[in-house]
């Protein structure tokens, strides 16, 4: 039998590092177009920040191992190293799937392997020519704050791929649920090499622009950093970018789990983004602020941090009947669930939409709310989202379980 402990330096030399490096150095530079000429800072500003990851990972590198739920397992290897609710929410019922061994890199087991952790080191140092050439063709230095950082994930990634290859080598079949980030990458480029079949999971509609500003543009990284050999997709519009950037067999499953909505009310509701798209949310609260003269009932639900939402809360108000947004992958959810969904003509799917549903000026949307929406074509949004629930988890078995 191969031993792929001694094997992974063959191997890493035939990883492709941009695709690993490929969003980290897309944060870096989104940071630096944000901060424009304020973006400079140095080792020492940032010290404290570098210091704490660094020893947090030199001491997960040491004393723990990423958690294996069902290491016996033999059929499925299930990866996934970051966690938040919503991103659980859709990712746990792939978990429980039968015969699925899940490794979750963020949940942690007490276990020394002091050997890993030089054998890592003694990696890194052989194929640094490969990695540190990514890193300067991008404009990262190597002792800069961004190239550090970049550097400590990459030493963090590495040491969690060589503690998992033992049990990795078992199966035939990998789903990877966000193939983007450095271990992940990693784990599934490794994959590929050895013949293991290799599946990348839909976690967000890479919605993008081709031009506009940089964050904008940013959603195509995630899809150029992909290396699985099979998409699993939500529905149309995402198989059509797969295609555009990837030479992957794409599958479409649809989506396993919409938004639970117990109820709603009546008026309309604006879909807030990131404060990244800050340009798209300040149009949409100058809307709804100018709406607020029809005596319409209005609520705001936002993403994450926002500059609009001083209060700091997600949910200023009930979900209502209308929906308002640019280009969050909440809309589509909303609008398969039958919500009547409308989005301003700067959206990130308006190559893909039909002008029904658009709505540049507050008048189009004071009109939409007084007319009878009876006519709404609420299946168009199955473009997007082709099937949900028990349809969508048997499409999956079918092609992971059937896919020799």
């Amino acid at each position: 039998m191969i031993n792929l402990r001694d094997k992974i330096l063959h191997d890493i030399r035939l990883i492709d590092f941009n695709k690993v490096f490929n969003v980290d150095i897309a944060d870096f530079k989104g940071l630096k177009y944000e901060a424009k000429d304020n973006y400079k800072f140095s080792i020492l500003g940032n010290y404290y920040k570098i210091s704490r990851f660094f020893f947090s990972t030199v001491y997960k590198s040491i004393f723990t191992y990423p958690f294996i739920s069902n290491p016996n397992k033999k059929k499925i290897f299930y990866i996934k190293n970051f966690t938040n609710n919503y991103i659980d929410f859709n990712s746990e019922i792939y978990e429980k799937i039968s015969g699925t061994a899940v490794c979750k890199t963020y949940k942690r087991l007490k276990k020394t392997e002091i050997s890993n952790f030089f054998y890592c080191i003694y990696i890194i140092f052989k194929i640094r020519k490969l990695w540190i050439k990514i890193l300067k063709i991008n404009g990262i230095g190597l002792f800069e704050s961004n190239g550090i950082m970049i550097f400590l994930k990459f030493f963090g990634a590495l040491s969690d791929v060589l503690k998992i290859l033992p049990t990795l080598s078992k199966y035939k079949k990998l789903v990877s649920f966000m193939e983007m980030t450095q271990f992940e990458n990693l784990v599934c480029q490794i994959a590929n090499i050895n013949k293991i079949k290799t599946f990348a999971l839909e976690h967000g509609m890479g919605a993008y622009k081709p031009r506009g500003s940089y964050w904008e543009k940013y959603k195509i990284t995630g899809i150029r950093s992909s290396v699985c050999k099979n998409i699993l997709c939500w529905g149309k519009y995402s198989k059509r970018l797969f295609k555009n950037h990837t030479n992957a067999k794409i599958h479409i499953i649809g989506k396993a789990r919409l938004p639970i909505i117990k109820n709603y009310s009546d008026g309309v509701t604006f879909i807030f983004q990131h404060k990244r798209w800050s340009t798209f949310n300040k149009k949409l609260f100058k809307i709804a602020s100018s709406l607020k003269k029809y005596k319409i009932p209005i609520s705001y639900w936002y993403k994450g941090e926002n500059l609009i939402n001083k209060n700091k809360s997600s949910r200023d108000g009930p979900l209502r009947k209308i929906i308002v947004g640019n280009s969050s992958n909440l809309l589509a959810e909303l609008g398969v669930l039958n919500f009547h969904v409308y989005l301003l003509k700067n959206s990130f799917y308006f190559d893909f939409i039909k002008n029904d549903f658009i709505v540049a000026t507050v008048e189009k949307i004071k009109m939409k709310y007084d007319e009878s929406n009876d006519n709404y074509p609420t299946q168009y949004w199955k473009n997007f989202i082709e099937c949900s629930g028990n349809e969508s988890i048997l499409r999956y078995k079918k092609i992971i379980f059937n896919n020799n």
